[in-house]
């Protein structure tokens, strides 16, 4: 039977992973940050347990999936936790979110999709109704499928002597660096430990909002890890000085994606995670999210993208009914990294 299904969950997606990884693939070439293993652990720390999952059938299978939770009286939005950097949000054809608001439980009168990335989502002009959209976040994607050589051959070539330069002090001053990757499952605990009291030297710490074991972030980047590891998806990528910790990034992978960004261009320990990014065997792109004046110029085949949240009201809208307009960061990685104490150069 075509048309809508609607259900509750009951704190995860459950057999509606198969189905859910299948049109990842089929639409996204699998990107990992909607992947079911991903979308999954959302759902299992973050989940209220009002959320529903929507999916619709043509005549040949699952063609729109999506999840949802209720907003107020005849409101609708996405599931949308502060962890989760995209939608969930899998469609074939804009056109079928014209039934989805007869088929939601009681009467929907505006339906929010938060985090639409234009490039994994159908164009805007196939949405149904009426629409109101707005402009979020920036963010780019790197090609890196000629090699890391051929990358930064074509960035700025004062960018590279400055870095180059920065190394060769840092080394002058005994500061050897060298970059650590964590990929094997029983790693991953004490590398996101490390991670954690990175972050906490820093302004998350100050704010309460830096991950740790023992708090819900701590749990659901492990979680995530761990799932993805398990396929040799997953890793942690640490720079240092010597023994001493620098940075430190988390990543998850798809068939052909990496969900790091490209690491603050002007460090050259990013430098050094950002080769590490384009030399793995099968990541062809990363998303990134550190757009800064230089980027777009010589950097190959790097192609920038904006990516809105969208508010997409599929039935007249009372005058008091725009809702808020929560700001959420739209990123293409797992986590935004720490900040080192004593990175940030002083202002004076």
């Amino acid at each position: 039977m075509s048309g809508w299904h609607v259900e509750p969950l009951g704190g995860g997606l459950g057999a509606w992973a198969m189905a859910w990884d299948h049109l990842n693939r089929r639409l996204n070439g699998g990107h990992p940050l909607l992947d079911s293993r991903f979308v999954d652990a959302l759902l299992t720390h973050f989940g209220a347990g009002d959320e529903y999952l929507c999916a619709h059938r043509n005549g040949q299978g699952v063609d729109g999936l999506c999840l949802l939770r209720r907003k107020g009286p005849g409101r609708w939005e996405s599931f949308l936790p502060d962890q989760a950097p995209l939608g969930p949000l899998l469609l074939a054809d804009a056109a079928m979110l014209g039934t989805l608001v007869r088929d939601l439980p009681g009467r929907c009168l505006a339906l929010d999709l938060l985090c639409i990335d234009p490039r994994f989502s159908p164009e805007a002009a196939a949405w149904p109704g009426p629409l109101g959209e707005s402009g979020h976040a920036l963010t780019i994607d790197v090609d890196f499928s000629t090699g890391a050589a051929a990358y930064w051959a074509a960035r700025p070539k004062k960018l590279v002597a400055n870095l180059n330069r920065y190394r060769r002090r840092a080394e002058a001053a005994g500061w050897v660096p060298r970059l650590v990757h964590h990929t094997a499952s029983g790693d991953l605990p004490a590398a996101l430990d490390r991670y954690g009291a990175l972050e906490s030297a820093g302004w998350k710490g100050r704010a309460g909002t830096a991950v740790a074991a023992d708090n819900p972030q701590g749990r659901f980047y492990l979680d995530v890890l761990t799932r993805f590891a398990a396929s040799g998806e997953a890793a942690v990528h640490e720079y240092r000085f010597g023994e001493r910790l620098a940075a430190s990034r988390l990543t998850i992978a798809g068939p052909a994606m990496s969900s790091t960004p490209t690491p603050r261009p002007t460090s050259w320990p990013g430098r050094a995670a950002s080769v590490r990014s384009c030399t793995g065997p099968s990541i062809g792109t990363a998303r990134c999210s550190a757009c800064t004046p230089w980027s777009p110029a010589g950097a190959g085949r790097r192609r920038r993208r904006r990516e809105r949240r969208a508010r997409r009201a599929l039935l007249p809208r009372r005058a008091d009914g725009n809702g808020d307009a929560r700001a959420r960061r739209v990123t293409g990685h797992l986590r935004a990294p720490p900040s080192p104490r004593g990175w940030r150069r002083r202002r004076g």
